[in-house]
């Protein structure tokens, strides 16, 4: 068993910490990990659908079904038949999700300055883990 500054280690304890700190900024903006992800995937692509949010974030139909009703309840999302299918739901952001979405993107955006201070080459660490972690996913 590896110690705990391998290389592996160091950047679970990183994730771990991380983790915890946006998670603490999105509990101030009333928002767990997954109504910031989609909110933040909506944001990105407007007019998208629940099945498309469901694969971005790994979860059932029923499970997201269930969080955009929360999100919508809070007028953060909106819901719209597609003019191409009435089964069919087009999603996007309300002026106050486009809000909401702002303040989610600066508490990720202070993370990575936060990070990016850490290091004195941001450009070569970041080319290093990527090639971490395409050498992983080859793996998989």
């Amino acid at each position: 068993m590896k110690d705990r500054n391998s290389v592996s280690s160091i950047i679970h304890q990183i994730a771990k910490l991380e983790e915890s700190m946006i998670n603490q900024q999105l509990h101030e903006l009333n928002l767990n990990s997954d109504q910031a992800h989609t909110l933040r995937f909506i944001g990105d692509h407007s007019g998208t659908n629940q099945r498309a949010i469901a694969t971005i974030l790994g979860r059932s139909a029923a499970s997201v079904s269930n969080l955009l009703k929360v999100l919508e309840s809070r007028q953060l999302i909106e819901k719209r038949l597609s003019p191409d299918n009435d089964r069919e739901k087009h999603i996007s952001l309300t002026p106050q999700g486009q809000k909401t979405v702002k303040n989610v993107n600066h508490a990720f955006d202070i993370m990575d300055s936060r990070v990016d201070e850490a290091l004195s080459a941001p450009d070569q660490v970041r080319k290093s883990l990527d090639k971490i972690y395409q050498h992983l996913v080859k793996k998989e």
